[in-house]
Parts: C-alpha cells; sequence; structure tokens
C-alpha cells in the first residue's frame, strides 16, 4: 500500500511539474487589461499591457497567445526576460484562429506615428512568431536594441515602414540573433543589423526596400545568410561593410536585380552582377540571380507555386535548426525563400545538406 502511495505521489509531483512547465497568456481586440490573461474569455486587450504583467515563474517558458485584429500600439518589451531556450517568452500570432478571431496575423499598426512596433529592449531569450508589423515612424517595424539577445523573428510580414527587422547597440555584442521565414518588403531597408554577432538570416524574402535588401555594419560579424530571396531592391540587394566580413558564411541565396541596381555591396566595392559579386566577397558560390516567380508581386504576394521558379529545390537542408516555412508547412525539400513551394509537378529531388565533419576520438 505505502508502495502505491509513493508511485502516485511521484505521478501527481511530475503532473504538477509539467502544468507548471509552461504558461499561457492571451490577447484580443474584445478583451480588457482588468482581466487576469488566463484565457481567450479571460484575455487582456493589448500587447504591451501582456509585455508588462507576463512574469514567467524562475525556469519556465511562457507563450504570450495573440488573437487577430490590428493593435495600433508600439510594444516595448523590456519588463521580463526568458531565461535560456527552454524557457522563452514566446509573442506568438494565433494564425490557427484558436480563439475563433480570424485565421491571420496581429497586426501591430504603428500607423506611421511610433518609433516602432514590436522593440525589444535589454531583455533575452524572446521569440516574436506569426505577426504582422508596418508603418513605424522612423525606428525599425521590429527591434531589438540596447544588449537584447538570443532573439529569434519568425514568420512575420513586415512591411511600409522606416527599417523592417532591425538591430541597434552602442558597441558590438554576441547578439545570437535569428530571422528565419520572415516577408518583408517597402521598407527603406529590410535587415539592418548594427553592432550585433553571430545572426543566422535564413529564408526571407526581402522586396521592393529602397536602400538595400540585408544591410550589416558596425561589427555585425559572424552571421550566417542562406536560403534568401533579396529582389527588387535599390541600390542594392546585400550590403556587407568592411567591418563585418569577418566570419560571414552567405550561401544559398537567389539575389535577383533590377536594371540599374546592384546585386551587392561589399565595402568600398559596387558588384553589379552575381559574378562580381562572387569575386569581391567569396561568398554565395551556389547562389543565384533569377525572377522567383511569386504568385502576385504586384499585390504583395510571395508565395511561390511554380516549380519553374530557380528557387525550387535550390535551396540548402537547414533542419537542424527549423523545419517548417512561413505558413506553417513543413519542409519537404528546401526551396529558397520564405514558401515551401507546393507544385504538382514531378516529385523532389533530394535535398542538398550541408556538409559536415565527424571528429572521432
Amino acid at each position: 500500500m505505502k508502495k502505491w502511495l509513493l508511485v502516485i505521489s511521484l505521478l501527481f509531483l511530475i503532473v504538477c511539474h509539467i502544468e507548471a512547465a509552461e504558461q499561457h497568456k492571451y490577447v484580443r481586440k474584445s478583451g480588457n487589461d482588468g482581466n487576469g490573461g488566463t484565457s481567450w474569455a479571460d484575455a487582456w486587450l493589448t500587447i504591451q499591457h501582456a509585455a508588462d504583467n507576463a512574469n514567467p515563474a524562475s525556469g519556465t517558458p511562457i507563450t504570450i497567445h495573440v488573437a487577430a485584429g490590428t493593435y495600433a500600439e508600439q510594444v516595448d518589451i523590456d519588463t521580463y526576460a526568458g531565461t535560456d531556450d527552454d524557457n522563452r517568452i514566446i509573442y506568438d500570432g494565433d494564425v490557427e484562429n484558436d480563439s475563433g478571431d480570424g485565421a491571420t496575423r496581429p497586426i501591430v499598426d504603428g500607423e506611421d506615428t511610433r518609433n516602432r512596433c514590436l522593440g525589444i529592449q535589454v531583455k533575452s531569450y524572446i521569440t516574436i512568431q506569426d505577426f504582422e508589423a508596418k508603418r513605424d515612424a522612423g525606428g525599425a517595424d521590429i527591434q531589438w536594441e540596447v544588449g537584447a539577445t538570443y532573439i529569434t523573428i519568425q514568420r512575420c510580414i513586415v512591411h511600409d515602414g522606416n527599417i523592417g527587422i532591425s538591430s541597434y547597440n552602442a558597441s558590438a555584442i554576441n547578439a545570437y540573433i535569428k530571422i528565419i521565414n520572415n516577408i518583408i518588403y517597402n521598407t527603406l531597408v529590410g535587415i539592418n543589423v548594427h553592432n550585433a554577432r553571430y545572426l543566422e538570416i535564413y529564408n526571407n524574402v526581402i522586396y521592393g526596400c529602397t536602400l538595400t535588401g540585408i544591410y550589416l555594419q558596425a561589427t555585425s560579424s559572424y552571421a550566417t545568410v542562406k536560403n534568401n530571396i533579396s529582389h527588387n531592391n535599390s541600390p542594392s540587394q546585400i550590403n556587407i561593410q568592411a567591418n563585418s566580413q569577418t566570419g560571414l558564411v552567405s550561401d544559398y541565396n537567389d539575389w535577383f536585380k533590377d536594371a540599374g541596381t546592384y546585386t551587392g555591396v561589399w565595402g568600398a566595392t559596387n558588384c553589379s552582377a552575381l559574378s562580381d559579386w562572387q569575386t569581391a566577397s567569396s561568398q554565395d558560390a551556389n547562389s543565384q540571380e533569377g525572377d522567383p516567380l511569386y504568385v502576385d508581386e504586384a499585390g504583395d504576394d510571395f508565395h511561390i507555386t511554380d516549380n519553374a521558379s530557380p528557387c525550387y529545390q535550390t535551396g540548402v537542408d537547414l533542419s537542424a535548426t527549423f523545419t517548417d516555412d512561413y505558413d506553417k508547412d513543413t519542409r519537404v525539400h528546401w526551396d529558397i525563400g520564405a514558401d515551401y513551394i507546393v507544385t504538382t509537378g514531378a516529385p523532389p529531388e533530394a535535398p542538398k545538406v550541408q556538409s559536415q565533419i565527424l571528429i572521432l576520438e
């Protein structure tokens, strides 16, 4: 009898630990910041209130679920942080419509009056996923700064602001940032990194930016840039300043430029064609410069459904880091860009796998 009581007690403790190991808070347009945020029926109204009050217990992750709708606010994430990769604070757009408010990304709208839409300051181990951010007024639509580290920004759509996704630090830090499966368009700069080392920039689409697509400056070194489409940005698709070239690995990208623009800028060298960029940078040996064949470029639909696209099955396998695409579809094969290309054509070929060295002791 005592043995069974001991087993039951241990099971109870395990269940309590599992329940305590993950917290959930909720935000929706019909909510109230006077609520407790504990369910969709008890949801808060504003994302800022969630950022200020969703306090993760020591050593536990917390997910802040945000329902569809337009949130006209500047969200400053500067109160609480995660502790490690297993215990993050995740800001999660409810694209699966668990709330019943719609299966679309929640929109954080700067209304051309706010300095940023979503900003992370000082805090670490934060994930922002499945949001739409637009119309910042001089900062960035999504920004991390002032020492924020271990930030992941994924599956977001970012557009019509000053800078799409950006960092700023007064001095160089080891930031460990992941920017994955985002669609960024109609900003001055798509992805701007200032004084942040150790970056993973994977499978993004950057389109129609008026200064450059990807810009690494002020000792933003040790960046890995793979499987991205940077297209129709002026004057260049990528710009790597001399102080940010150390440790750069860039390959399997599509740098598709329009007439009169550059493929890239390498330090002070303007590279008119992909071959010029490859020569100057010694990067992108497996990259290309072809029209991605979007579904509706003019209508800002950057999905690709045509296996005639040069991006089809020409990416490199990054499944050690992530396995989905912008729509949360599983990547059976590896394409370039945010969208996993599903077609009715021939079956997919085996994906390319990054070379690895096995050391036996």
